[in-house]
C-alpha cells in the first residue's frame, strides 16, 4: 500500500522518524542527568570533583567499549532487541542512583555511583549503532539524512530538559528526583517502541543498508580507507563536546560566586539550544559541501577561534563565558552530525555501518572519559584559565587532523562512485 500511495508512505516515514526521535531523546535523558546534577551533588556530598566525576568517566569508558562490541554484534543481533534492552537497563540504573544516593553511607556513595553508571554506559552503547542501522534499513538516502538531523536534535532537547529539571528538583525538593523522573519517561518510550518499532522489513524499496551486502574487513576500514587517523580527531571532538558541557556549570559557579547552584546549572540549558541550531546549520552546510570530513574541519576551525578568546573571558564576564562555551559545544555538535551520524552511512552499502558507527562513536566517548576526569584535575590544580588554553589547543589539533584526513576519505568516496555504490 505504501508503494502505491506516496502520501501514506510519507506519513509512515514521518512517524518512524518521530519514534526514533523519542528513542534518542529518552537515551539522553537517562545519560545526561548525571552531568546536569553534578553541581548540586558536589555541594551536597562535599566530595572532591575528581571523586564524584569518576562515575561519568567510567560511564564514558564502558560506553566506548560497548560501542565497539555492539557495533560488531549488530551483524547477528536484532537492532530492535538491542535498543529495547539498552533503554530498559538504563532506566533501572537511573532508579538505583536515586536510591543509593539516599540510603548508602556517605563514603560508599562515589564508588556505588561509579559501578551503576558504568553499567548505564554499556546499556547506552546499545542504542546508537542499532538506531542508525534501523534507520538505514528503513529509509532511503534522502530520508536518512533528514532523519539524522531531526534525531540528533533530540539530544539537544533532552539536554535542555534535564538542565531545567535539575534546578526545578533543587527548588521543590532534592536533585535525586531527576533520576526516577527520567527513568519513568524512558519507560513510556520503551512501551511505544516495543509495539511500534519495525524489525527488519524495510519501509522503502530502496533502503541504504541492503541486508545481503558483504561486510568490509575491519583492517581495511581502519587502515585502507583511513578511519584510523580520523578517529584521533573524533577523540578530540569528544573532549570538547562533553568536557565543556559537563563542567560549564561548575566553571560558572566557581568563577562567579554570586551565582547560586540552581542558576549555574540553569546556564547550561543554553548549550543544547545553540547545539540544536548548529545541527540544522551543519546539515545545510553539509549538503552544499557534500563531504563530511571537510565540513567537520570547518566546524573545528570555528571552535578554535572561539576557544582562543575564552581564556581572556574567565572571571570577567558571565555572558561572554556562556556564549563562547555555547559556540564551542555547538561546533562540536556540527562535527558530531557529520562524522558520527552521516559518515557511517557511507559504509551502509557494505553492511559495515554498525561497526563504523560503533567505532567512531566509541572514540567520541574515549574523549569524553578523558575530558570529564582530566578537566576536573586540571581545573583543581591550575584553574579555569589554563583549562581554557588547553581547550584552544585541542580545537586547533582537531582542525589539522580532519584537514589531513580529507585525502584518504576522498579516495574511498571516489571508489564508491566508480563502483556506483549509493552513499
Amino acid at each position: 500500500m505504501m508503494r502505491n500511495n506516496p502520501h501514506a508512505r510519507q506519513f509512515s516515514v514521518r512517524g518512524f522518524i518521530a519514534l526514533c526521535w523519542f528513542i534518542y531523546f529518552a537515551s539522553y535523558l537517562t545519560r545526561q542527568n548525571y552531568a546536569a546534577a553534578l553541581t548540586p551533588m558536589l555541594a551536597d556530598f562535599q566530595f572532591p570533583k575528581p571523586l564524584l566525576s569518576m562515575a561519568a568517566t567510567g560511564s564514558s569508558i564502558t560506553y566506548g567499549i560497548g560501542q565497539l562490541l555492539c557495533g560488531l554484534a549488530l551483524r547477528k543481533i536484532s537492532a530492535k532487541q538491542m535498543m529495547l534492552t539498552g533503554l530498559s537497563v538504563s532506566a533501572v540504573c537511573n532508579w538505583m542512583i536515586a536510591l543509593l544516593g539516599t540510603f548508602l553511607p556517605l563514603p560508599q556513595i562515589p564508588y556505588a555511583f561509579l559501578g551503576v553508571w558504568c553499567v548505564n554506559g554499556f546499556a547506552q552503547a546499545m542504542l546508537w549503532p542499532s538506531l542508525l542501522q534501523t534507520m538505514a534499513q528503513q529509509l532511503n538516502n534522502e530520508d536518512y539524512k533528514r532523519a539524522c538531523v531531526h534525531v540528533t536534535v533530540a539530544s539537544s532537547f533532552a539536554t535542555v530538559f534535564v538542565y531545567l529539571l535539575v534546578p526545578f528538583t533543587i527548588q521543590v525538593g532534592n536533585w535525586r528526583w531527576a533520576f526516577p523522573i527520567c527513568a519513568g519517561l524512558s519507560l513510556v518510550v520503551i512501551l511505544f517502541a516495543a509495539f511500534l518499532l519495525p524489525n527488519t522489513a524495510a519501509r522503502n524499496e530502496n533502503p541504504i543498508a541492503p541486508s545481503d551486502a558483504k561486510p568490509i574487513p575491519m583492517r581495511r576500514m581502519l587502515f585502507g580507507i583511513g578511519l584510523l587517523p580520523l578517529l584521533l580527531g573524533v577523540v578530540l571532538h569528544g573532549i570538547l563536546r562533553d568536557g565543556v558541557s559537563t563542567w560549564m556549570p561548575v566553571l560558572i559557579a566557581e568563577s562567579f560566586p554570586a551565582f547560586s547552584q540552581a542558576k549555574s546549572v540553569l546556564t547550561a540549558a543554553i548549550l543544547p539550544l545553540f547545539a540544536a541550531l548548529s545541527i540544522q546549520i551543519a546539515g545545510r552546510i553539509g549538503r552544499k559541501i557534500h563531504h563530511e570530513t571537510r565540513t567537520a574541519a570547518l566546524f573545528f576551525a570555528i571552535a578554535f577561534l572561539c576557544a582562543a578568546v575564552l581564556p581572556f573571558a574567565v572571571n570577567r564576564s558571565v555572558a561572554a563565558n556562556i556564549i563562547l562555551m555555547a559556540l564551542i559545544t555547538s561546533c562540536m555538535h556540527g562535527v558530531n552530525l557529520m562524522i558520527i551520524c552521516q559518515l557511517p552511512a557511507r559504509f551502509a552499502a557494505h553492511n559495515s555501518m554498525g561497526f563504523a558507527a560503533g567505532v567512531i562513536n566509541a572514540c567520541t566517548y574515549v574523549g569524553s572519559a578523558v575530558s570529564i576526569f582530566g578537566i576536573a584535575w586540571t581545573a583543581d590544580r591550575f584553574g579555569w584559565k589554563v583549562t581554557a588554553v588547553i581547550w584552544t589547543c585541542i580545537a586547533l589539533a582537531g582542525t589539522i587532523i580532519f584537514l589531513l584526513s580529507v585525502g584518504k576519505i576522498n579516495n574511498f568516496l571516489q571508489l564508491q562512485n566508480k563502483s556506483h555504490i549509493s552513499a
